[in-house]
Formats: C-alpha cells, sequence, structure tokens
C-alpha cells in the first residue's frame, strides 16, 4: 500500500488540505457549503485519475470524507457526499481490487436506495465487469466482494420495474455466475423480462440510465486496508 511518505509534496497537501476543510464544512448544512464538498470529493477523483499508482491512498481519503460527512445531521450533505463519491468512481472506475470492495460496502450502507437507484445500477454494472474481466475472485478468497455484489443486486431487484432494469439485473447475475461455480444459478434468481403475448412495451434505450444520473439529486466507515 502506498502511505503519506511516498506521495508528492503537491498531492500529499491536497489530501490533507481536503480532509481539513471537510471537517469544517460537515458541520454546516448550508446549500453553498454542499456544494463546496461535493467540489472537494469531485476534484479528490480528478486525482485519482491524475494518479493511478496512487489510488488507494486517494480513496481511502474519500472515504474518510464519508465518514466524516456522516457524523452531520444534514441529509443535504449526506446526499452530496454519496452521489459525488459515487459518480466518481463512475466516471473513473477502479481497477483496485481492495478500492472496489471498500466502495461496495459503503455503498451497501447507504440509506433509502430508492433514491439514488441510477446511481447504484450504474456502478453494479461496471463492478461485475471489473470483477470478471480483472479476474478478481482470485483475490477474493472468502467471496467478500462478490457477496456484497450480489447483495447489492438484491437492494435493487424491488426497484428494477422496467424491462430494462429487469434485464441489466440478469446480466449482472449472469456475469457473476461465471465468476466462480459456488454463484451457479444465481441469474436464475434474476429472469429475464419477458412481456406478455400481445402487449405492446416500450423499450428504454440504454442511454437513459446515464440521463437519469444527471437527474437525480446527488454513510460510510473507512477500512484498514489490507497488502
Amino acid at each position: 500500500m502506498n502511505t503519506s511518505s511516498n506521495l508528492p509534496t503537491d498531492l500529499c497537501t491536497s489530501l490533507n488540505g481536503s480532509l481539513v476543510a471537510v471537517k469544517i464544512l460537515s458541520t454546516s448544512n448550508r446549500a453553498k457549503d454542499a456544494n463546496l464538498l461535493q467540489d472537494i470529493i469531485t476534484n479528490l477523483h480528478s486525482k485519482r485519475a491524475q494518479f493511478p499508482q496512487y489510488e488507494r491512498i486517494i480513496s481511502q481519503t474519500i472515504f474518510k470524507i464519508l465518514n466524516t460527512v456522516m457524523h452531520n445531521p444534514s441529509e443535504l450533505m449526506h446526499r452530496k457526499a454519496h452521489i459525488s463519491t459515487i459518480c466518481g468512481f463512475i466516471k473513473y472506475p477502479t481497477k483496485d481490487f481492495y478500492v472496489l470492495k471498500e466502495l461496495t460496502k459503503q455503498i451497501l450502507s447507504m440509506e433509502n436506495p430508492q433514491n439514488m437507484f441510477s446511481l447504484f445500477q450504474s456502478f453494479l454494472i461496471r463492478a461485475v465487469n471489473t470483477y470478471l474481466d480483472e479476474n478478481f475472485s482470485s483475490k477474493d478468497s472468502n467471496f467478500q466482494l462478490a457477496n456484497q455484489l450480489a447483495a447489492l443486486m438484491k437492494v435493487l431487484s424491488p426497484l428494477s420495474k422496467t424491462q430494462f432494469d429487469k434485464n441489466i439485473l440478469h446480466d449482472c447475475a449472469n456475469t457473476l455466475e461465471a465468476t466462480h461455480p459456488s454463484f451457479k444459478g444465481i441469474k436464475q434468481l434474476y429472469p429475464a423480462y419477458k412481456p406478455k403475448k400481445h402487449n405492446h412495451v416500450a423499450i428504454k434505450e440504454p442511454v437513459e440510465i446515464f440521463t437519469r444520473i444527471k437527474n437525480t439529486a446527488y454513510r460510510g466507515k473507512t477500512m484498514d486496508w489490507e497488502d
């Protein structure tokens, strides 16, 4: 794992400054301060893209910010922190196993998932594909991450009302099933949508999910990072 002693001076200053600023902002419930919080998290995601070799420690800073904000009772602050965090990881997907595991854990702890359905759905699509593409089953010895992804699918299932949404769950279950024999049959829990005969079903275009992200009103604990 990278530590602060390895970081470039500018990056180290930026991370420490972000934590100090959020500690002050987290006591506020003003919209102006919530926007500043969003800007700080968005900037940290840009740093993740700029310094991929420091992915873990920058991501850990983001999770520390989430933990700090969750001690503030302001729902506005919670929403801004949650949405900017998830959107950043959607825009700049992580390929780090430990970051993805902690992020999934953070998402599962968030309240009112119905208010962030499109974000959770977009994250799930990327996460299960990354799990397969990066062969994370070789690192996931106790299948904690895979089980977290399966748990997220269970959260999204009752919220998936349309043909498009149900088929996304089916495809994700199919991908997860391909990662290890222990998940054989999981896709049967999320059958593909089959419209009734003679019914005309309006099929949503895939781009809609990203449109919904823009229209969504953008808790978590840190973890001890594993080597």
